[in-house]
């Protein structure tokens, strides 16, 4: 493999990385919105139960 295709590869490496951190976190924040929303609306309920 020549200079360039070692650099190449690198970038491809870099940048896979990058895309899998941004996938994971995507899915992290989709997991945490559900959670806040679930707490949410037990909050809610609960307000309404007690009135």
């Amino acid at each position: 493999m020549r200079p360039w295709g070692f650099v190449s590869l690198a970038y491809g490496i870099v940048w896979g990385v990058i895309v899998v951190y941004f996938l994971s976190l995507k899915r992290r924040y989709k997991s945490a919105q559900a959670e806040l929303d679930a707490l949410g609306s037990a909050e809610a309920t609960e307000r309404n139960g007690k009135k």
